[in-house]
C-alpha cells in the first residue's frame, strides 16, 4: 500500500548523516543523493526506494507533523534497541526506549526523533504460530528463545 515515505529537513548534510547511520541499524543504506534536494534510502544492494529526507518543494522551513510518527519494521529487539542507541548518538532525542506497548502484547517499540523533530520508531512484533491449537485451549508467548506460543491449558482462554 505505501509506495515510501517521505520526511522534510533544515540540514540535508545533516539529516544525511543523521539517516545513514540509524537507518544502517535496520538495513537501509542511502542509494540515491541529489546535491542540496533530497536522499533516498531502500534496501542495501537494491535500486528500491522506501524513504526520503528532503528540502521542502515550496523552499519554506521543514516542519514535522504532530502526532506523526513513521515505524520501521525490524527483525529483532535487540535490532529496536540499535536503532535507538545509534538514533540518540547521532544527535536525535529520545521519545521511549525499547519495550513492549502495549505491555504484554509482544510487540516492541522505541522511539527517538531526528534532527528536524520527526518522530521514528523501531518496531518488533512476535511471530505466532498456532499448529493445533483448539477453541479449547489457552496459549502464551515464550521469550525464551523460539518466539512461539506455549500450550498453557486445556481450557479455554486468551492468548498471552
Amino acid at each position: 500500500m505505501i509506495g515510501y515515505v517521505m520526511v522534510g529537513t533544515n540540514n540535508l548534510d545533516a539529516a544525511i548523516k543523521f539517516y545513514d547511520e540509524v537507518l544502517e541499524v535496520i538495513g537501509l543504506s542511502r542509494n540515491e543523493t541529489v546535491e542540496n534536494d533530497y536522499a533516498a534510502y531502500g534496501k542495501k544492494n537494491t535500486n528500491d526506494i522506501e524513504f526520503y529526507i528532503t528540502k521542502p518543494f515550496n523552499k519554506k522551513e521543514a516542519t514535522f507533523g504532530n502526532g506523526t510518527q513513521i515505524s520501521f519494521i525490524t527483525s529483532s529487539r535487540v535490532i529496536v534497541d540499535r536503532f535507538h542507541e545509534t538514533g540518540l548518538k547521532a544527535g536525535g532525542t529520545s521519545e521511549g526506549s525499547g519495550g513492549e506497548r502495549p505491555e504484554g502484547s509482544g510487540v516492541y517499540y522505541s522511539y527517538v526523533r531526528d534532527l528536524d523533530g520527526n518522530k521514528n520508531a523501531g518496531r518488533n512484533a512476535v511471530s505466532l504460530k498456532f499448529d493445533k491449537v483448539t477453541a479449547n485451549q489457552s496459549v502464551q508467548h515464550d521469550f525464551s528463545g523460539s518466539n512461539q506460543p506455549k500450550l498453557i491449558s486445556d481450557k479455554p482462554g486468551i492468548i498471552r
